[in-house]
């Protein structure tokens, strides 16, 4: 996934695709000029580049179109890879669901699904994914994707601390709560 810059006209575009060679190709094929240029790209998701657009809100045109102003220059000269990648920054796709990343996915639902559960034992499904959102510091939207192990999203890496945590906790409490084999008043050394 990356975020690219697109020059035209004084203009740059700031966007975002899972796919940079064809996002590339689609928008020099759209705008037939001789002046659009590739400025260049950057690692980073739809939240990255929502970010920017934040960052250059004082210099936007429209829509994801910036006037290519110092700032824009700057950034663009210190933050940005030039060249395109070698091979479509794609990952390969079975039935619409991405094939790595799968297992993590249900492990880190089932996590939360058993922490939510154990936490909030009155709540419905609902509920504690609103109480997950807020446990996580995620939007409703990302928590309920993370409960559902919805495809196509890559966990963040708070968002896996802070599940390691929870997971730590379910084990701690698992912990205080099994049976032992000893019996009553039974030594250490007897063992």
């Amino acid at each position: 996934m990356s975020i690219y810059f697109v020059r035209h006209a004084g203009l740059v575009k700031i966007g975002y695709s899972s796919d940079l060679r064809s996002r590339i190709a689609a928008i020099m094929a759209a705008i037939p000029s001789p002046d659009v240029t590739f400025i260049g790209h950057m690692p980073g998701d739809r939240e990255v580049e929502a970010h920017l657009h934040s960052i250059f809100q004082e210099h936007r045109f429209s829509g994801e179109w910036f006037f290519f102003a110092p700032p824009l220059v700057q950034f663009s000269m210190l933050a940005l890879l030039r060249d395109l990648p070698a091979a479509p920054l794609t990952l390969p796709k079975s039935e619409g669901r991405l094939l790595s990343g799968e297992p993590e996915r249900v492990a880190i639902a089932t996590t939360l699904r058993r922490y939510a559960s154990r936490r909030w034992p009155d709540h419905t499904h609902a509920q504690r994914k609103i109480e997950l959102a807020k446990a996580l510091g995620v939007t409703g939207r990302r928590a309920k994707s993370l409960y559902e192990a919805s495809p196509n999203y890559s966990i963040k890496v708070f968002e896996r601390d802070a599940i390691d945590a929870m997971e730590a906790s379910i084990r701690a409490a698992a912990q205080q709560i099994e049976p032992t084999d000893a019996p009553i008043g039974a030594d250490k050394e007897e063992l």
